[in-house]
C-alpha cells in the first residue's frame, strides 16, 4: 500500500469529517485501480512479448525503454484528464519499473469477470456467491483455473 494514502480504520474515521475524506480517498483509489491495471497490465504484456521474442540484448533494452516510456505517457495522459493537478502517483510512476512493479497490477483484476460471474450464476445471492468461493479455494490452483477462465470469456464486455 502506498505509505502516502492513509487507508480508512473505523478508529480513525468513525465519523464526521475524517469519515468523508477518507471515502473520498477510497474512491479515488478505486479508480486509480480500476484504470492502471490496463496500463500495467498492458506494459507487463508487452515486455513479457519482448522477452521471449530472442531479440538481441541491445534491442531488448530499447524496446523495454520504449514500452516503459509509453506506459508513463498513457499514465500522464489520463492523469491529466481524469485528476488534472494531482500527481500523487507521479513518484511510483517514475521509479524503476520491472514485471515485479507491474505483476500486482494484473493479479489485482484478473479474475475479477470471472467472479462476477460467479455471482450471477449464484442468483446474486451471497450465500450462495460465498459457498462457491470457499469451493474453489479447497481446490488446487489448477482446478480453480480452469474453472474461471471459462467465466471470464462468459462476462459481456460492452
Amino acid at each position: 500500500m502506498n505509505p502516502s494514502l492513509p487507508s480508512c480504520s473505523a478508529r480513525d474515521c468513525a465519523n464526521g469529517a475524517r469519515h468523508v475524506a477518507c471515502r473520498r480517498q477510497m474512491a479515488r483509489r478505486r479508480r486509480w485501480m480500476k484504470a492502471s491495471p490496463g496500463w500495467c497490465w498492458i506494459c507487463a504484456t508487452r515486455l513479457k512479448k519482448l522477452y521471449a521474442s530472442g531479440e538481441e540484448v541491445e534491442a531488448m533494452e530499447a524496446g523495454k525503454q520504449r514500452e516503459i516510456a509509453a506506459f508513463r505517457q498513457r499514465y500522464a495522459a489520463w492523469r491529466d484528464a481524469h485528476w488534472p493537478g494531482d500527481h500523487r502517483y507521479d513518484a511510483w510512476v517514475a521509479k524503476p519499473i520491472n514485471n515485479a512493479r507491474l505483476l500486482p497490477f494484473g493479479l489485482y483484476d484478473q479474475w475479477t469477470p470471472a467472479f462476477a460471474e460467479l455471482f450471477r450464476q449464484s442468483d446474486r445471492k451471497w450465500p450462495a456467491f460465498y459457498g462457491r468461493v470457499r469451493a474453489l479455494a479447497h481446490e488446487s490452483k489448477a482446478q480453480r483455473d480452469e474453472t474461471l477462465q471459462p467465466m471470464v470469456a462468459a462476462v459481456p464486455t460492452g
